[in-house]
């Protein structure tokens, strides 16, 4: 699933009609997607991009022993999350979802999208990878993680904070 930004619906309005992007927007355009070490050549500028990353952890809830890592990387403006965690029940399935707050309180907050299911090994420990918000929004969203056999536990979170 993708998101539009506010920047993308205005290019492909502009796009779509007779009328000429204005400079401002098109050199704001050259520029709004960030990777690392990636050139993409614009016209006669070449526009160099720069990954971002973040690393959050997976706390427990409910008494579980569930502990991993949520990674969030950025490439050109699009953003992937890459759930990984220990302590699950071997062969356990587990929804993730992505929420707007916090997990200071985890049940409170509006569900955004379901990331995808986790699936546990024989060791309990799985990992699932995912679309993000784009554009991403550092410490307004979290990652949550339900219990298999009860959907309405979490038994792990994480709030997502800024890239670097």
């Amino acid at each position: 699933m993708k998101f539009l930004t506010p920047l993308t619906l205005l290019l492909s309005f502009f796009s779509a009609s007779a009328v000429a992007l204005p400079r401002q927007v098109a050199l704001a355009s050259a520029t709004h997607s960030a990777s690392k070490g990636h050139a993409q050549a614009r016209g006669r500028r070449t526009v160099r991009h720069r990954d971002l990353h973040g690393y959050f952890p997976v706390f427990s809830l409910a008494g579980t022993a569930t502990r991993g890592v949520v990674s969030a990387v950025q490439h050109a403006g699009n953003t992937s999350l890459t759930v990984s965690v220990s302590g699950l029940a071997p062969y356990s399935i587990h929804a993730v979802h992505v929420h707007l707050g916090s997990c200071r309180a985890p049940y409170a907050g509006a569900h955004i999208y379901v990331l995808g299911f986790l699936r546990a090994n024989s060791r309990g420990y799985a990992s699932v990878t995912g679309p993000g918000l784009s554009p991403y929004y550092p410490a307004t969203t979290y990652v949550i993680i339900y219990n298999s056999a009860v959907p309405a536990l979490i038994v792990g979170c994480a709030t997502l904070g800024r890239l670097m």
